[in-house]
């Protein structure tokens, strides 16, 4: 099967990055867009893929139609994907790979990333691009003389497949750096904001959705407090669309004072299987995604 290939042999192609674009495998000298089986490729194939290619996270996932009429309607040769490219955006300096001062990358050269203006939302975008969870913080503070930034375009960060196309082309300075924390291994997708949606929980670099019969109050009490969203108001499952995706294998049996999803006891191995509507949904009364707090800078 293609998703057993050696990293050397498989690569994204005509993308923004080396993290992007079409599926090719090497068949003997010659590169050949791979022929996929659509109903074997979903969001979990693409991950691992993004991970085999030392990627971050799926961006985006696109199975287009047949690109010749002699092949079978269930198979695609044009598949495009869309991983985050981990060597364009780093955090340093924090207590793990997801919190930190924000670089990015540009020209070749790693420069503190400086937000025009930003929300929590900005800040989701470039944890998923991590590889991260739910952005939990977002903060500039002063920490430096004035030293080389790259300054971050208004309003591209969420529409743009790349973080360095949203960099101004010139030399800025500031004595700032923005500071970011994201969640090491759970987050919210699909949701109407920031302290919403569907749970996942990160295991061995992949992401997973939780069964609704394996979180109880206690646990969505420990999810919003870990993501710095108050208290659970809503939870239950099929919330936020359903998901085909291998579901969490364990309960969570949380007390509720721990500070992590995943410091709490659980059952173990639970064997069973998990209809794709009943994959546990959480809304928490907490933050909307306020402006991130800076000095006013001249244009």
């Amino acid at each position: 099967m293609w998703m057993t290939a050696l990293p050397d042999d498989v690569r994204l192609v005509g993308g923004a990055s080396r993290c992007a674009g079409i599926l090719e495998r090497r068949d003997g000298g010659d590169w050949r867009a791979v022929n996929v089986s659509l109903s074997e490729w979903n969001l979990t194939s693409a991950e691992t893929l993004c991970r085999q290619l030392k990627c971050g996270s799926v961006l985006s996932l696109e199975p287009p139609e047949n690109s010749s009429r002699t092949e079978p309607p269930s198979y695609s040769r044009n598949l495009q994907l869309n991983c985050s490219d981990p060597d364009e955006v780093r955090l340093v300096g924090g207590s793990s790979t997801c919190s930190g001062r924000l670089e990015i990358k540009h020209h070749g050269e790693w420069r503190p990333g400086f937000p025009g203006y930003g929300t929590l939302k900005d800040a989701a975008v470039i944890c998923r691009r991590l590889g991260c969870g739910s952005a939990v913080s977002s903060k500039l503070i002063e920490k430096y003389f004035n030293r080389p930034v790259w300054r971050i375009i208004p309003g591209c960060v969420e529409s743009k497949s790349t973080l360095k196309e949203c960099v101004r082309i010139k030399d800025w300075s500031s004595s700032y750096v923005m500071e970011m924390t994201c969640s090491d291994s759970v987050r919210l997708v699909n949701g109407t904001g920031l302290c919403s949606g569907r749970l996942e929980v990160k295991s061995d670099q992949c992401w997973s959705p939780v069964c609704e019969e394996d979180l109880d109050l206690q646990g969505a009490q420990v999810v919003c407090r870990e993501l710095g969203c108050g208290a659970p108001s809503v939870f239950k499952g099929g919330m936020f669309g359903e998901v085909e995706a291998p579901f969490w294998t364990k309960k969570f049996q949380c007390e509720g004072h721990e500070s992590a999803l995943l410091d709490c006891p659980d059952s173990g191995l639970t064997g069973n299987t998990c209809p794709p509507a009943t994959a546990v949904g959480l809304t928490c009364s907490g933050r909307a995604g306020a402006l991130i707090d800076f000095p006013l800078l001249s244009q």
